[in-house]
C-alpha cells in the first residue's frame, strides 16, 4: 500500500507531496466538476485536461495551471501514481523469465479555488482549499491522545427555558429514557432553528466566542455570524453549562495532521457501544463527548 507522508502548499497553486515509496510517474487529470463515480477501469476516469510527470523519486511538486484554477466552482484533481520498479517477481517457465506488472494507485483531491470561495461564501482565501477525497492510498495521520480542550465561555445560560417542552418524538423509543439525550436533542434543534449560515468567515471567532449564549444564538439565527463545525460544538458546550446533569467536553477530530498541513481529510472515530462513560457525540455534533 502506498502511503502519503506529507503535503505542503508552497504558493497559491503549487503543491509538494511525499510518499513512503519511490514513484515512477504521475498522471494528473483535472475534471470539470466533482465526478459522481471514479473507476480507474473506465475510460471516463481519464477524461479532462491532464499533466504527466516522470518522477523516479519519493516526492514531487506540481502546479495547478492558472487557466484551470480560475473557476467559480469546485472540481476534482485525480492522480494516478505508478510505483518505480524495485524487486521484480520473477516467474520461470520453460521459455524463460517474466517480470511482474507495475502497481498503480489513484487518489482524488477536491479543489475549492479562491474564486469559488469568494462567490459562494464571500470568503477571501487566496490559496483556496484542497480536500483529500476518494483514494486507494493510505494517509499518514497522527492521532495522539490530546487532553480535552479548555474553552472559556461567558456566563451560564438559562437553557431550560429556551428548549422546547414537548417530548422528543424524533428520538427512538429507548433513547427517550435518557434525559441527557433528550436535552441534547432539544439543544440541537434550538441551534438549527434559525437561518444558520455554515461557511468560512473573516470575522474573528475569538470575539464571537466571548459573547453571552443568547447573543451568539441571535447572531447565528439572523445570519450575521456564520458558524461551522467548531462553532456548533462550542455553542452546545455553552448550552450544556445550563444543564449540570449533562457533562460535555471538547475533543479534537484530527481533521488536519501536522505532516499534512493544509490538506483536509475526513477522520474516522470509534463510538462506545454502551451508555456509560465518555461517549463520542459525533452523531449530534462533530468533536464532542458526553458523559452520563
Amino acid at each position: 500500500m502506498l502511503k502519503l507522508l506529507s503535503f505542503k502548499q508552497t504558493s497559491n497553486r503549487r503543491f509538494e507531496l511525499a510518499f513512503d515509496k519511490k514513484i515512477e510517474s504521475v498522471l494528473i487529470v483535472f475534471k470539470e466538476d466533482l465526478p459522481r463515480e471514479l473507476c480507474p477501469a473506465a475510460s471516463a476516469f481519464f477524461e479532462g485536461e491532464a499533466l504527466y510527470f516522470k518522477i523516479n523519486s519519493r516526492s514531487f511538486v506540481f502546479d495547478i495551471p492558472e487557466t484551470i484554477d480560475d473557476r467559480s466552482k469546485e472540481y476534482s484533481l485525480v492522480m494516478q501514481i505508478t510505483l518505480g520498479r524495485g524487486i521484480f517477481e520473477l516467474v520461470h517457465d520453460r521459455f524463460g523469465l517474466r517480470r511482474g506488472v507495475d502497481k498503480a494507485y489513484f487518489f482524488e483531491l477536491v479543489r475549492q479555488p479562491p474564486g469559488w470561495l469568494s462567490c459562494t461564501f464571500n470568503y477571501d482565501k487566496p490559496t483556496g482549499y484542497l480536500i483529500l477525497g476518494r483514494r486507494t492510498i493510505s494517509v499518514g495521520v497522527e492521532t495522539s491522545a490530546d487532553s480535552p480542550s479548555q474553552i472559556a465561555l461567558n456566563g451560564v445560560p438559562d437553557i431550560v427555558s429556551l428548549i422546547s417542552k414537548p417530548a422528543c418524538d424524533f428520538l427512538p423509543g429507548r433513547l427517550r429514557e435518557f434525559p441527557e439525550l433528550v436535552f441534547a436533542s432539544k439543544v440541537i434543534r434550538l441551534l438549527w432553528a434559525g437561518e444558520v449560515h455554515d461557511s468560512p468567515t473573516d470575522l474573528p471567532y475569538a470575539d464571537f466566542l466571548q459573547l453571552k449564549f443568547a447573543d451568539k444564538l441571535r447572531q447565528m439565527h439572523d445570519g450575521s455570524y456564520p458558524v461551522s463545525c467548531q462553532g456548533m460544538r462550542d455553542m452546545f458546550l455553552h448550552a450544556a453549562l445550563g444543564y449540570p446533569r449533562l457533562q460535555a467536553r471538547a475533543v479534537y477530530a484530527h481533521t488536519i495532521s501536522r505532516s499534512l498541513k493544509g490538506l483536509f481529510h475526513i477522520p474516522t472515530r470509534r463510538q462506545n457501544s454502551t451508555l456509560k462513560g465518555w461517549v463520542n457525540g459525533c452523531l449530534l455534533i462533530l468533536g464532542m463527548e458526553f458523559y452520563w
